[in-house]
């Protein structure tokens, strides 16, 4: 059977209604352009939609998108003036997550698939279709392989970050998935931060627990799944475009995170010591990723403003605001 918000079903649909979504700040909408595009072409048949935020003026659906676009101001969060001057743009744009999950099962998915923006589709993801029935979550672990010494990228660094990468996170309509939302929503809406010394980075840490505290969740451990700077090592990509291989397995999803395109010979801001020109062949998925990336508005958007950056007279909002703001309790009661 098919609820209404947060309910739960027993037998699986066949076919499976499913929704894909993303989130994006509007700096980052050519990223989201770049994956709905791929996102249509691998899968049709799913439903496309991203929430924006930080936005000033949403639409239901704009006219020159193929996606349906969701304003922020759309999902019930609690005391949201509070929680969107309380998280920085990549803690806000993280905390979110599950009330959109919500929203996208209380309009009758059975199925709800999330990817960053920063993704690009190259093959259908169908391994997922093959889960077992009773699966309930779908998550890929950051490593496959193990890395050796301690610079960044590095098994250290991974256990800060979290075992399972959430630029990704498929989530089935299961018996927990009402305790699932709830649980999730309470650790999102006071502790996604990135603050490494108290284990905490955003909401990806948290879901390192999930595995214990509800049944049937699945680690996809395909090596064409959620390939990035950090598991190139033990990734080997051979061939371009749609006939690249990863490992001797079909590429599904390439996450571009940290590529920058006013810095195209780096591969990632957030690994500074390797190039493009180090890469082989995963160079040319970033190659051809920049092209789109420039075709679907990089020069309009880069710059873009964020709405919830700003103090009421124009002022930046600076990090340390935000975490002053959310570490005391004296300047909560008198804002």
């Amino acid at each position: 059977r098919r609820g209404g918000r947060g309910s739960d079903t027993f037998a699986r649909p066949t076919p499976m209604r499913t929704a894909v979504f993303s989130i994006f700040s509007p700096n980052y909408r050519h990223f989201a352009r770049v994956l709905m595009d791929s996102a249509r072409q691998h899968h049709p048949e799913w439903d496309r939609f991203v929430l924006v935020v930080g936005e000033s003026r949403v639409g239901s659906r704009e006219s020159d998108e193929n996606f349906t676009t969701i304003s922020i101001d759309t999902l019930p969060l609690p005391n949201p003036r509070q929680l969107f001057f309380r998280y920085t743009l990549l803690e806000l744009n993280t905390a979110v997550k599950p009330w959109m999950f919500e929203h996208l099962f209380g309009l009758g998915y059975d199925r709800v698939i999330f990817l960053d923006p920063d993704i690009r589709i190259y093959s259908p993801l169908v391994e997922l279709d093959a889960l077992p029935p009773e699966t309930f979550l779908a998550v890929t672990p950051h490593l496959t392989g193990s890395i050796s010494g301690d610079d960044h990228p590095s098994e250290r660094s991974i256990l800060l970050a979290g075992t399972y990468n959430l630029g990704f996170l498929a989530v089935w309509r299961q018996p927990a998935l009402a305790r699932f939302l709830a649980w999730w929503k309470e650790k999102l809406e006071f502790q996604c931060v990135v603050d490494t010394a108290r284990g905490l980075f955003v909401d990806q840490k948290w879901m390192d627990l999930a595995p214990g505290l509800f049944p049937g969740v699945a680690i996809i451990r395909h090596d064409g799944y959620n390939v990035a700077y950090w598991n190139l090592e033990q990734r080997a990509v051979a061939g371009e475009g749609s006939e690249t291989t990863v490992n001797g397995q079909p590429l599904r999803f390439y996450h571009f995170s940290g590529l920058d395109p006013s810095a195209p010979s780096m591969l990632s801001k957030h690994e500074h010591g390797r190039r493009l020109s180090d890469i082989g062949d995963a160079r040319k998925l970033v190659d051809d990723y920049l092209v789109l990336l420039r075709e679907a508005g990089y020069e309009s958007f880069r710059a873009s403003p964020y709405a919830l950056g700003m103090f009421r007279d124009g002022t930046p909002v600076p990090d340390a605001a935000r975490i002053a703001y959310r570490n005391s309790s004296e300047l909560q009661a008198a804002a």
